[in-house]
């Protein structure tokens, strides 16, 4: 077993401490030598939890947690290159997604007036991209 490098992500107003934890393979054979994730563990505060990825780790530190964290390669929103992201498809209407942008925006200045320049980056990029998706939905009907 074999601990990979512990990270800091600054989460609600606290810190998410999140490491993982590979298994190094007994093959001798150069090419079979390549460590695998095995669990991730995640802690905030007093609590602590693990998984076998990402996800399953926060869903099992914040109860009810259901988002899809893109811990798998090829499983995350696709990325524009122009720096913003498109989020995946949905079944919701433009009103639908502009409500959620909304939402975004209001937690975005909320951030601001925290001081906390990452999560307002975050949501403002998450709103965009709602906005654009509605924006999108509206030019095809």
């Amino acid at each position: 077993m074999v601990f990979g490098d512990l990270q800091m992500v600054p989460l609600a107003g606290g810190l998410l401490w999140v490491r993982p934890v590979y298994v190094q393979p007994s093959v001798t054979d150069s090419r079979e030598s390549q460590p695998t994730i095995e669990l991730v563990l995640v802690s905030q505060n007093k609590n602590a939890a693990f998984g076998s990825s990402l996800s399953a780790a926060i869903a099992k530190l914040f109860p009810g947690f259901e988002g899809n964290i893109g811990d798998v390669v090829g499983d995350t929103p696709a990325d524009t290159g122009d720096g913003t992201v498109t989020p995946p498809t949905t079944d919701k209407t433009p009103t639908d997604l502009l409500d959620e942008a909304e939402t975004l925006f209001a937690q975005a200045d909320q951030a601001l007036d925290d001081h906390d320049l990452a999560t307002y980056q975050a949501k403002i990029e998450q709103a965009r991209a709602l906005v654009q998706q509605a924006v999108d939905l509206l030019g095809q009907g």
